[in-house]
């Protein structure tokens, strides 16, 4: 049995209840922003998963948190609630991760990373946990995330793989209309980057792996299942275990604006439920990668 690990695939906002919507604002600063981020081994032995690990402040308590670029929102267990004093809203929203779960939502006053302070930031308070030991001993990284919240207030984010360097500019450009060279978009509220002309993909730093959903497999059933066998997959993640059917594509050629990377082993799905996705696997072997949400571009330096 494989092992894959993702956080969360969206967020469906069905508020039961009606309440302020929190607003997440940054913080001004007269410096450029820099944060120091460790990539830290996650899952079972020998499943070569990591996470992009923010070591900071969860109002004024130091915290680390697990970024996640492909959750729509910002993640914490229901036994950090009370030890970061974050307060709770009287409202419930549907989260769809490996299921589809009801949580409450949370705000904290402010959290910090590098030279980054947010205010009033808003998260959903959800457990990660399934009761079964086997899994849940490799879960710890995710009862803290950061979704793509962060990515929206610094505008254009680079990661530095080589140096372990998120930096942004001070004051984040206004938004700019779409160009010939935009390749990413929000598509059912998940950031989307086209490949190879004409492959969508979630780039996602909350999963382990990468993968391509059904839709790709049932278009070219024939040359997945010549070139890979079958293998039975459990994934773990918020909403509980999902076990599917999968193969493996090797040395999976991936271009993303100009840039061409090799991925080792892409995934494909035989089964509806997921979605197509770059993970860790392939962010982790680049040289930096460059969110620019301003001009709607991603782009990428392999090594």
């Amino acid at each position: 049995m494989v092992y894959r690990l993702f956080v969360l695939s969206a967020l469906t906002a069905t508020l039961t209840a009606v309440s302020a919507q929190p607003f997440c604002e940054r913080e001004p600063s007269r410096y450029d922003v820099e944060i120091h981020f460790d990539l830290d081994s996650v899952g079972p032995p020998g499943s070569r998963g990591v996470a992009l690990r923010l070591p900071g402040t969860l109002n004024g308590r130091r915290a680390t948190f697990t970024l996640d670029t492909g959750a729509s929102t910002s993640v914490i267990s229901p036994q950090l609630v009370d030890r970061y004093c974050l307060r709770l809203l009287d409202d419930s929203v549907s989260l769809e991760g490996m299921d589809t779960v009801t949580v409450c939502r949370a705000v904290a006053d402010s959290l910090t990373v590098g030279l980054l302070t947010l205010r009033r930031v808003p998260f959903l308070v959800a457990s990660a946990a399934t009761g079964d030991e086997a899994y849940d001993r490799y879960l710890d990284h995710l009862q803290l995330v950061v979704g793509r919240t962060l990515l929206e207030v610094l505008g254009r984010t680079t990661v530095d793989f080589g140096t372990h360097l998120i930096t942004a500019p001070r004051r984040p450009k206004k938004k700019q209309k779409r160009t010939r060279r935009s390749n990413l978009a929000v598509v059912d509220n998940m950031l989307t980057v086209t490949a190879n002309d004409s492959l969508p993909l979630i780039p996602d730093f909350g999963a382990t792996h990468s993968a391509l959903d059904h839709t790709y497999y049932n278009n070219n059933t024939a040359d997945v299942e010549a070139a890979s066998r079958a293998d039975t997959v459990s994934y773990v993640g918020i909403g509980g275990i999902v076990t599917a059917v999968e193969y493996a594509l090797s040395d999976f050629p991936l271009r993303i604006d100009r840039k061409t990377a090799i991925l080792p082993t892409m995934t494909v799905h035989t089964t509806a439920g997921y979605e197509s996705r770059l993970g860790m696997d392939f962010f982790s072997r680049l040289r930096r990668v460059v969110f620019d949400l301003r001009r709607w571009r991603l782009s990428i330096v392999p090594k």
